[in-house]
């Protein structure tokens, strides 16, 4: 949930048949929003470690460090911990891939949909992260931070969403739990070097094409990539009403989850020696007509962001609504069979067909989860390393 809401408790999160399947599944919480990331230079100087801001990876460490001391109780195994997440979940495991305070606290590292390798440049510094705790001090009207302190949390949760703020939650190279950026961790070779599953679903656009408004798509590359604009366009055409409103499916995907969780993947599969494993999930979901509202066409919806969450429990009826089918069942039960044998071994091909190939730019074969699951050859990777030199995207 972008690191604003959501819960370990969600219904979709139940670990009930991945349990069933022999692993043990601990759902965690940690701080969302201001508490997750208010980072100011009072809490900088107040910290033995002279950084501030990223509580919210602080949690998860803490939550890591509880299963290190904890889990063997439970019956599981504290030297073959699998962490993961989707969405902000997958970004946070990249973080804790990168992060030095995360070393020796898991083995395997599962990512869907969303990965903090920037492609923004936005200014992700400790002093920037202060600069805006600063803003929100003075506008919540505090003059220091035992001011702020004593402030109620309705309060602080009522001021950050104030549109003059502009706050987006993210990771912060606050020099203890991030040394550096993402970027620049794995680029060294400093990650914490484990094997890697990651992919996204087809249909991420679906989720995010709104933040694109009504402009034009020719409009918004023009934009971006200037002289480029037209080497942009063989990537999103967009000649007709139809083949437009595609082209912003995948545009909206790749400069919001898409392009970041492939930089991920690569830059684990080039410096990293644990192997990577890349899926795609194509698969729609079968949601009610009503799920997204009166304003979107649900059939239009396809594997949209998030879609592969109860897949990947192996619950995909677990939801009321959701009629799940034959088919929906047995896509589940493959999908999370190929992701508990990861967790048991660092390879998903634990006794599962088709198999599985590491991913490398040399042969780039993932994974695709459709109703008939099969290998098939990356074709997204030249658009993908177009992106990848490519000016920064608008901010949406």
């Amino acid at each position: 949930g972008g690191y604003e809401v959501g819960s370990g408790s969600e219904l979709r999160h139940d670990g009930s048949a991945l349990a069933r399947k022999g692993v043990v599944v601990v759902t965690i919480n940690y701080r969302l929003g201001p508490f997750g990331f208010l980072a100011h230079p009072e809490l900088t100087a107040e910290s033995p470690h002279h950084a501030s801001g990223n509580y919210a990876f602080m949690d998860m460490i803490a939550a890591l460090r509880w299963v290190q001391n904890n889990i063997a109780a439970f019956g599981g195994n504290p030297h073959c911990v699998t962490i993961a997440g989707e969405s902000a979940g997958s970004d946070a495991v990249s973080v804790l891939m990168a992060s030095p305070q995360a070393k020796g606290l898991f083995q395997r590292a599962i990512g869907e949909s969303g990965a903090a390798f920037d492609i923004s440049n936005k200014d992700i510094s400790l002093h920037g992260a202060e600069q805006q705790g600063v803003k929100f001090m003075q506008a919540i009207g505090a003059a220091s931070l035992s001011q702020l302190r004593q402030r109620s949390s309705a309060e602080i949760l009522a001021l950050w969403k104030a549109p003059d703020l502009n706050w987006t939650f993210r990771s912060i190279v606050d020099g203890w739990i991030l040394p550096a950026s993402v970027n620049e961790i794995f680029k060294a070779d400093k990650q914490n070097d484990v094997p890697l599953l990651a992919g996204w679903n087809a249909n991420e656009g679906f989720s995010f094409v709104g933040r694109l408004g009504n402009r034009k798509l020719n409009d918004v590359l023009k934009t971006q990539f200037g002289n480029r604009a037209a080497a942009a366009m063989t990537f999103y055409p967009a000649s007709d009403a139809e083949q437009e409103h595609r082209s912003r499916m995948t545009y909206a995907a790749d400069i919001t989850t898409v392009q970041a969780t492939w930089k991920w993947a690569v830059a684990q599969s080039t410096t990293g020696r644990a192997p990577v494993y890349l899926y795609l999930f194509n698969h729609h979901p079968p949601v009610p007509d009503d799920w997204f509202g009166s304003d979107f066409k649900v059939d239009q919806a396809g594997a949209f962001h998030s879609a592969e969450i109860n897949y990947v429990f192996d619950h995909p009826g677990i939801i009321p609504s959701w009629k799940a089918t034959t088919v929906d069942h047995q896509l589940a039960d493959i999908m999370s069979s190929y992701w508990v044998g990861f967790a048991k071994s660092g390879d998903p091909n634990y006794g599962m067909q088709p198999v599985w190939p590491k991913y490398n730019l040399a042969d780039p074969q993932r994974m695709v989860f459709s109703a008939q699951p099969h290998v098939a050859k990356d074709d997204e990777v030249e658009r993908h390393q177009f992106l990848d030199t490519a000016p920064v995207p608008p901010d949406l």
